[in-house]
């Protein structure tokens, strides 16, 4: 199953979207089970799929964070996996997001902690999690993680919480929104102080929130 798709693209009019479907425009190019049958990938469920957006990069790269515990780097050309980040026991990714210079990469999943990844290393540069210097943190699995402008994080999951993350201060939870049951790419800005959720629940379903001074 693949429950989250979120695509963008920062290139005009030069691509071609590289999941697979039957929309009109739209052309598969790789399947995959095939593409995993090639190599030493287990055969685990996808959760999560996202382009790499740096249009300086030469090779064309297609994220996939499954229950493997990792996010697989993919090569579309060539259907092959370049690289794995591998994130360690509990590590499942559900959400994933870009910063705007494509240099970082924020995810988390079943383990309730948020990550920071520098895509120049490819490692993991921040762990947020609960506890850190009192802050609340997931107690429970996060569905979607935001960035919010260029240092800012937004996370939200199923412990009925959005918080705001300043990796600036490398620990700081800024601050925790009470309420929306998150289960998916349900966290959206408008603007410099408008947020809205989606949530999973009988009513409120969709909420809007302002922090204009």
């Amino acid at each position: 199953p693949i429950p989250c798709v979120p695509w963008q693209s920062q290139t005009s009019g030069q691509y071609q979207r590289r999941v697979h479907g039957d929309h009109l425009g739209w052309r598969k190019l790789f399947n995959w089970p095939e593409a995993l049958s090639h190599q030493q990938h287990s055969t685990s469920h996808v959760f999560c799929a996202g382009e790499h957006q740096n249009s300086r990069l030469s090779t064309k790269e297609v994220l996939a964070a499954s229950s493997s515990s990792g996010i697989d780097y993919w090569h579309v050309p060539s259907g092959k996996v370049i690289y794995t980040l591998n994130l360690g026991e509990g590590g499942e990714v559900y959400s994933m997001d870009y910063n705007d210079e494509s240099n970082k990469l924020v995810c988390a999943g079943k383990d309730a902690t948020v990550r920071v990844v520098d895509e120049v290393t490819k490692t993991v540069e921040l762990t947020l999690k609960r506890g850190i210097l009192g802050c609340k943190g997931h107690t429970n699995r996060v569905f979607c993680t935001k960035f919010y402008g260029e240092n800012q994080i937004i996370s939200g999951g199923w412990d009925n919480t959005v918080i705001f993350w300043d990796i600036r201060a490398k620990d700081a939870c800024t601050e925790v929104l009470f309420g929306p049951h998150i289960c998916g790419e349900t966290i959206a800005t408008i603007g410099d102080h408008t947020l809205v959720t989606g949530a999973y629940a009988e009513e409120n379903q969709i909420q809007k929130w302002d922090n204009a001074r």
